[in-house]
Protein backbone atom coordinates (compact mmCIF):
# COMPACT_ATOMS: atom_id res chain seq x y z
CA UNK A 1 0.00 0.00 0.00
CA UNK A 2 2.74 2.36 0.67
CA UNK A 3 4.31 1.69 -2.49
CA UNK A 4 0.98 2.76 -4.18
CA UNK A 5 0.87 5.82 -2.43
CA UNK A 6 4.82 7.05 -3.10
CA UNK A 7 3.89 5.93 -6.58
CA UNK A 8 0.94 8.36 -6.30
CA UNK A 9 2.73 11.34 -4.95
CA UNK A 10 5.41 10.86 -7.80
CA UNK A 11 2.74 11.34 -10.40
CA UNK A 12 1.29 14.40 -8.70
CA UNK A 13 4.67 15.60 -8.25
CA UNK A 14 5.08 15.21 -11.76
CA UNK A 15 2.34 16.97 -13.08
CA UNK A 16 3.18 19.90 -10.76
CA UNK A 17 6.60 20.31 -12.08
CA UNK A 18 5.16 20.05 -15.39
CA UNK A 19 2.64 22.45 -14.65
CA UNK A 20 5.24 24.95 -13.25
CA UNK A 21 7.25 24.62 -16.24
CA UNK A 22 4.51 25.46 -18.39
CA UNK A 23 3.49 28.41 -16.76
CA UNK A 24 7.22 29.91 -16.60
CA UNK A 25 7.46 29.25 -20.54
CA UNK A 26 4.30 31.02 -21.20
CA UNK A 27 5.23 33.87 -19.06
CA UNK A 28 8.34 34.23 -20.56
CA UNK A 29 6.49 34.13 -24.00
CA UNK A 30 3.90 36.69 -23.13
CA UNK A 31 6.56 39.09 -21.66
CA UNK A 32 8.35 39.27 -25.01
CA UNK A 33 5.29 39.61 -27.30
CA UNK A 34 4.47 43.21 -27.86
CA UNK A 35 1.11 44.86 -27.66
CA UNK A 36 -0.05 46.50 -31.04
CA UNK A 37 0.57 49.74 -30.03
CA UNK A 38 3.89 48.88 -29.35
CA UNK A 39 4.61 48.37 -33.63
CA UNK A 40 6.09 50.90 -35.47
CA UNK A 41 4.70 51.55 -38.58
CA UNK A 42 7.42 49.90 -40.37
CA UNK A 43 6.95 46.74 -38.45
CA UNK A 44 2.92 46.79 -39.22
CA UNK A 45 3.62 47.29 -43.03
CA UNK A 46 5.93 44.32 -42.91
CA UNK A 47 3.65 42.31 -41.21
CA UNK A 48 0.78 43.52 -43.50
CA UNK A 49 3.29 43.03 -46.52
CA UNK A 50 3.53 39.41 -45.23
CA UNK A 51 -0.10 38.41 -44.09
CA UNK A 52 -1.01 39.58 -47.83
CA UNK A 53 1.57 37.67 -50.05
CA UNK A 54 0.07 34.80 -47.63
CA UNK A 55 -3.53 35.32 -49.23
CA UNK A 56 -4.53 36.53 -45.59
CA UNK A 57 -6.24 39.26 -46.51
CA UNK A 58 -8.22 39.93 -42.97
CA UNK A 59 -4.59 40.58 -40.72
CA UNK A 60 -3.84 42.23 -43.95
CA UNK A 61 -6.17 44.73 -43.50
CA UNK A 62 -5.80 45.11 -39.99
CA UNK A 63 -2.54 46.12 -40.18
CA UNK A 64 -2.19 48.61 -43.15
CA UNK A 65 -4.99 50.34 -41.21
CA UNK A 66 -2.97 50.52 -38.44
CA UNK A 67 -0.18 51.79 -40.22
CA UNK A 68 -2.83 54.70 -41.61
CA UNK A 69 -3.70 55.38 -38.28
CA UNK A 70 0.01 55.75 -36.90
CA UNK A 71 1.36 57.85 -40.12
CA UNK A 72 -1.75 59.24 -41.66
CA UNK A 73 0.76 61.25 -43.96
CA UNK A 74 2.24 58.64 -46.08
CA UNK A 75 1.30 56.48 -48.34
CA UNK A 76 2.05 52.91 -47.02
CA UNK A 77 -0.81 52.73 -45.56
CA UNK A 78 -3.30 53.08 -48.21
CA UNK A 79 -1.61 51.20 -51.17
CA UNK A 80 -1.24 48.47 -48.82
CA UNK A 81 -4.53 48.70 -47.99
CA UNK A 82 -5.92 49.15 -51.37
CA UNK A 83 -4.14 46.19 -52.85
CA UNK A 84 -6.02 44.19 -50.09
CA UNK A 85 -8.90 45.11 -50.87
CA UNK A 86 -8.07 44.54 -55.12
CA UNK A 87 -7.32 40.86 -53.78
CA UNK A 88 -10.35 40.79 -52.67
CA UNK A 89 -12.40 41.89 -55.34
CA UNK A 90 -13.32 44.84 -53.87
CA UNK A 91 -12.53 47.13 -56.96
CA UNK A 92 -14.95 50.37 -55.07
CA UNK A 93 -13.55 50.22 -51.75
CA UNK A 94 -10.30 49.75 -53.17
CA UNK A 95 -10.83 53.20 -55.12
CA UNK A 96 -12.40 54.40 -51.89
CA UNK A 97 -8.92 54.22 -49.85
CA UNK A 98 -6.76 55.63 -52.14
CA UNK A 99 -9.16 58.74 -53.16
CA UNK A 100 -9.02 59.37 -48.63
CA UNK A 101 -5.12 58.55 -48.99
CA UNK A 102 -5.13 61.33 -51.76
CA UNK A 103 -7.53 64.33 -49.15
CA UNK A 104 -4.01 63.29 -46.90
CA UNK A 105 -1.92 63.80 -49.21
CA UNK A 106 -2.82 65.39 -52.06
CA UNK A 107 -0.62 64.52 -55.13
CA UNK A 108 1.29 61.84 -54.42
CA UNK A 109 2.43 60.19 -57.30
CA UNK A 110 1.63 56.26 -56.23
CA UNK A 111 -1.38 56.35 -55.25
CA UNK A 112 -2.28 58.82 -57.96
CA UNK A 113 -1.06 56.10 -60.86
CA UNK A 114 -2.83 53.64 -58.86
CA UNK A 115 -6.41 55.34 -59.17
CA UNK A 116 -5.77 56.38 -62.86
CA UNK A 117 -5.36 52.64 -63.36
CA UNK A 118 -8.34 51.22 -61.45
CA UNK A 119 -10.83 54.17 -62.86
CA UNK A 120 -9.42 54.25 -66.40
CA UNK A 121 -11.73 52.79 -68.68
CA UNK A 122 -11.57 49.08 -69.12
CA UNK A 123 -11.18 47.74 -72.96
CA UNK A 124 -13.55 45.16 -74.13
CA UNK A 125 -12.71 41.96 -75.54
CA UNK A 126 -12.60 42.69 -79.45
CA UNK A 127 -15.57 40.14 -81.05
CA UNK A 128 -14.30 37.41 -83.58
CA UNK A 129 -17.00 38.28 -86.04
CA UNK A 130 -18.70 34.85 -85.75
CA UNK A 131 -21.56 36.37 -83.33
CA UNK A 132 -25.03 36.19 -84.75
CA UNK A 133 -25.84 39.69 -85.77
CA UNK A 134 -29.67 38.82 -84.80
Amino acid sequence: MRSTIRSNNNIVSFFAVMLAAVMLVSAALLSCAKANDEYTAAEMKNLGEESLSAHENVPAAKFFGMVIDLEPDKTRGYLGLSEVFLALGDEARAIATLERGLQAIPGDANMTMMLDRLTAPHEQTPTTGTESAN
